[in-house]
């Protein structure tokens, strides 16, 4: 299916949205940093939003149309595959860096069911903290068969329910969370799984009512959207509200054909949004590694070259990662895949 160009540009600029929030949190250990800056976190749903929309418009006909046993396991490995190579690698280069993480610690990262609530409470010894929201889009993709079932499949009463009940859970996470939606944290509760589910099913949703959202995808209405992001960013709104508008405004960007599309496609820009998951994956251990080595952040200048050299060498090393460990890897699976595919069932 032909890609969505304008779509991998955004996930290359969320990306470096948390990349820039980690470098003030944890690198420069700024909670005085831009309001813009703080708020990095809302790209997470920008993310699951974005899964749950493509995954509909790649796999979403093709599970409507039935599920079987062979199908499913397919789409796993597929998910698999652009899941976990590159989170595997870069949890390997940690942990031999650093051997000193608990092994249960490391088989939960590893298998990413840290943020299931399997694994009893205990402390916030991260070994790669982005792998949260990894671990929660993990179980989404598993279950994403039901997500097709209440978003896809059926009338449209049912999308509506499932759209509201969606919604709702947004909302009633956010109430649970102080009203924010920053709730990686809560390592320990249902919360990051329902915020996951929350934006997941709402991206699903947005597909399926993608055609309804046409008079948006003008230039017009794209820019007057994304008006909307600035300014419920500028007032500091309601993280809820945020989302609100940065959903709307993702479905338009993909239903756009003018100028808006074109931009975003230019090859700088498309190529960061290519390279979006090795940024996001290895920018916080990088974070760290230099902030170590960096002692002199103290000065307006000082810590605007760690900035730089901190960003600089996250997509450098993310450039590398995409073309040895993620492409490879993502490419033998879903060959696997297709053969398991193409291979006559038991006793045909």
């Amino acid at each position: 299916m032909r890609e969505i160009r304008p779509l991998t540009t955004l996930r290359g600029i969320f990306a470096c949205w948390v990349m820039i929030l980690h470098i003030f949190s944890f690198g420069l250990g700024d909670p005085e940093a831009p309001w813009i800056v703080r708020e990095g976190y809302l790209a997470v749903d920008f993310f699951f939003f974005l899964s749950g929309y493509i995954l509909a418009r790649t796999y979403g006909d093709g599970m409507a149309a039935g599920v079987s046993a062979r199908s499913y396991l397919d789409f796993v490995m597929r998910r698999f595959g652009r899941l976990f190579p590159m989170h595997l690698a870069v949890l390997a280069g940690i942990v031999l860096l650093h051997p000193f993480y608990a092994p249960m610690r490391i088989v939960e990262e590893a298998t990413l069911t840290q943020r299931w609530c399997f694994w009893p409470a205990g402390d916030n010894d991260w070994i790669n903290l982005p792998a949260w929201s990894i671990s929660t889009e993990w179980a989404a993709s598993l279950l994403f068969p039901a997500f097709v079932w209440a978003g896809l499949l059926g009338s449209p009463r049912r999308s509506w329910i499932t759209a509201v009940a969606c919604a709702v859970g947004l909302v009633w996470t956010a109430y649970e969370h102080e009203w924010n939606l920053n709730i990686w944290r809560s390592s320990v509760t249902y919360l990051p799984l329902a915020r996951c589910f929350a934006d997941f099913g709402l991206g699903v949703i947005g597909y399926r009512a993608r055609r309804a959202a046409t008079p948006l995808t003008s230039d017009l209405g794209v820019a007057t959207l994304f008006a909307g992001v600035v300014l419920t960013l500028a007032l500091k709104a309601n993280d809820v509200v945020i989302a609100a508008v940065i959903f709307p405004t993702v479905v338009a960007i993909a239903g756009n054909a003018g100028r808006v599309a074109k931009l975003l496609s230019a090859e700088p820009l498309h190529w960061l949004g290519a390279i979006s998951y090795s940024i996001y994956l290895t920018h916080y251990p990088i974070v760290h590694f230099i902030r170590r080595f960096w002692t002199e952040v103290s000065t307006d200048g000082s810590a605007l070259a760690y900035m730089l050299t901190t960003a600089a060498v996250t997509i450098g090393t993310a450039s590398v990662t995409y073309r040895v460990i993620e492409v490879p890897c993502r490419e033998l699976l879903k060959g696997w895949a297709g053969r398991l595919q193409a291979r006559p069932a038991f006793g045909s």
